[in-house]
């Protein structure tokens, strides 16, 4: 018996897919702030979704995370290192 073909649900296979895919969709203009935005949120994923543990970062670090406390993002933003103590 041969199974009916599965519905691909995703057209991505990376982040950085996700981010030409949104960067060239056409549903609106999109806002200089929404893009620096997505940016952001796409950084704090890739953060988060290391395939490597060590590079991984834990919960502690991801809460310094500009896309969760909302300062200004850069693209070379990195975590305090765990052994310097988060307040």
């Amino acid at each position: 018996m041969e199974l009916p073909p599965h519905k691909k649900y995703f057209i991505l296979n990376k982040l950085e897919d996700l981010e030409l895919y949104y960067n060239k969709s056409k549903q609106r203009e999109k806002q200089p702030q929404e893009l620096k935005r997505f940016e952001c949120f796409v950084h704090f994923l890739k953060g988060l979704l290391q395939t490597n543990p060590l590079k991984r970062w834990p919960s502690s670090q991801a809460l310094c995370h500009p896309f969760i406390t909302g300062e200004d993002f850069t693209p070379d933003w990195e975590p305090p290192s765990t052994e310097q103590g988060i307040t």
